[in-house]
């Protein structure tokens, strides 16, 4: 049997480590005209609760919140979103097999003509497996299992794949992937 534990800090480490290679990428100067497969996007809210069953992985209540808020924030989401895991018996740095997680966010959904609150935006490629992006490890099959009505129903994508067989007690490569296109909110908009 294989029980796996994520803690909080490694992953606000590789979080951390990601923010910086952003800001290393050089700002574009001025305004420019929207690039080519750009569209126009709001805002839209969501609040969602969701289960966490670990038979294979155990997650902190901190450890938790952190990758849902990487995976949310991966797929397009504001970084203004809270995310509050609950269900941890004694602490939140004690490891669960049981937690129930609330998030609260807001995700860029194809705006309406002549809508007012417009920001540009793109449909951008994505993937999540267990080596990509960083944040993501083998032994996060039963959370993105436990995450897919929220990411069907919640986050804006098209083309999405959705594969999560995930094998209690054991830990293998391939056990989970989903793609597709996220709709990107453009950094100038993101303001």
């Amino acid at each position: 049997m294989t029980r796996r534990f994520i803690d909080r800090a490694r992953v606000h480490r590789g979080v951390a480590g990601w923010a910086l290679c952003l800001a290393a990428v050089p700002a574009t100067q001025g305004a420019e005209p929207q690039p080519a497969g750009s569209q126009t996007a709001v805002w839209r809210h969501h609040h969602v609760t969701f289960s966490y069953t670990g038979l294979t992985t155990l997650y902190t209540c901190d450890g938790l919140e952190s990758k849902v808020r990487a995976i949310f924030e991966f797929l397009g989401a504001r970084h203004d979103m809270t995310v509050f895991a609950s269900g941890c018996v004694g602490s939140p740095e004690q490891p669960t097999r049981l937690a129930s997680v609330e998030a609260d966010f807001y995700t860029p959904a194809p705006a309406p003509d002549g809508s007012p609150d417009a920001v540009a935006a793109r449909w951008t490629p994505f993937q999540i497996t267990s080596q990509h992006p960083y944040f993501m490890d083998s032994g996060d099959c039963e959370l993105m299992q436990s995450m897919k009505a929220t990411v069907e129903k919640d986050l804006t994508a098209r083309g999405l794949t959705y594969v999560a067989d995930c094998v209690p007690h054991e830990v293998h490569d391939g056990d989970f992937k989903v793609s597709g296109e996220a709709l990107e909110v453009l950094p100038a908009a993101k303001k």
